[in-house]
């Protein structure tokens, strides 16, 4: 063998020594963690979860803090108040965590290792009552180093970190408003009777009142034409009165309210329009400013003859 060549091959031994001293130095020292650690297949974060159960949900992001619980099977947002919820929306965020399921399962994590998937402050928590007074909750952590999955943790599964494809949590990232009940009149319009609508006059306010019991044709559509009305956006602050005076429901340009049999009158003020062309509304039972997006208000509050 010529000289060169046996220098050549003892160069190229010496950089593959170097080469696996390096990756040896790099597992044991930089790899992350979950690489060296035994991984437990697939799993079901909540096997025994039935979304039907659940009496109240709360998720947590960042500034982001929800708050839901279930009264006669209905979702009522209590973080922020905002009334009843959107039942669609909460139905599937509850069928996600029903359903939710992990690619690898990390276990033997230490509570001192929580740092390094983030879980010693989550990122998100979310948190289920259930009908047997128990308690579920699910910490998110960081995402993995290839940004696909996220690190989480079940409370009741110490030891166990989770690794969780990050579109599975899209529904719950959802912005607030995405969880309002964008309805205004709740009240079964079957059961409606009385429909009556101020509106601000020069010479004071004019009422006009319509009902069952006088001309049916335009009763209903009055009514009809009053529930197709619904919140497109929301005030993103309280209903003090600096922001009631601000958008003009000290003293409204219109004023809706409807009763029926079984149910406590419900009430709609219209203040001023707005610049984008959207009406300020107030709900007074759930002390809520929102934003119509109805270019034909005008129409459905104008007052029409009954026959």
């Amino acid at each position: 063998m010529k000289k060169s060549t046996k220098r050549s091959v003892i160069n190229t031994l010496v950089l593959v020594i170097v080469l696996l001293a390096a990756a040896s130095y790099y597992f044991l020292n930089f790899l992350p963690h979950e690489k060296k650690l035994s991984d437990t297949g697939r799993a079901r974060l909540f096997p025994g979860l039935v979304k039907e159960d659940v009496t109240g949900l709360s998720i947590k992001a960042g500034k982001s803090e929800m708050d839901f619980d279930a009264v006669s099977n209905i979702f009522v947002m209590r973080k922020p108040p905002a009334g009843e919820a959107n039942q669609e929306a909460l139905k599937i965020v509850l069928s996600d965590l029903q359903n939710l399921v992990s690619e690898s399962v990390l276990s033997n994590i230490s509570a001192e290792k929580y740092y390094e998937y983030g879980l010693d402050k989550p990122a998100a928590v979310i948190k289920l009552k259930l009908s047997d007074s128990g308690v579920l909750e699910l910490d998110v952590g960081s995402k993995t180093p290839v940004g696909d999955m996220y690190y989480a943790c079940v409370k009741d599964s110490p030891g166990l970190v989770y690794l969780v494809y990050d579109y599975k949590f899209k529904n719950m990232e959802r912005p607030v408003d995405d969880f309002r009940g964008r309805d205004i009149f709740t009240i079964n319009p079957d059961e409606v009777g009385r429909v009556e609508i101020s509106k601000k006059g020069p010479a004071g306010n004019l009422t006009y009142t319509y009902s069952r019991s006088g001309g049916m044709k335009i009763f209903k559509e009055k009514l009809l034409s009053l529930y197709t009305l619904y919140a497109s956006s929301f005030y993103d602050g309280p209903a003090d009165d600096p922001a009631l005076e601000r958008y003009g429901f000290k003293n409204p340009a219109y004023a809706v309210r409807i009763s029926g049999q079984g149910a406590a009158a419900q009430g709609l003020l219209i203040g001023g329009r707005q610049a984008n062309g959207s009406w300020a509304g107030y709900i007074p039972l759930k002390h809520e400013i929102i934003f119509i997006d109805a270019p034909d208000l005008e129409n459905i509050l104008n007052f029409s003859k009954e026959n």
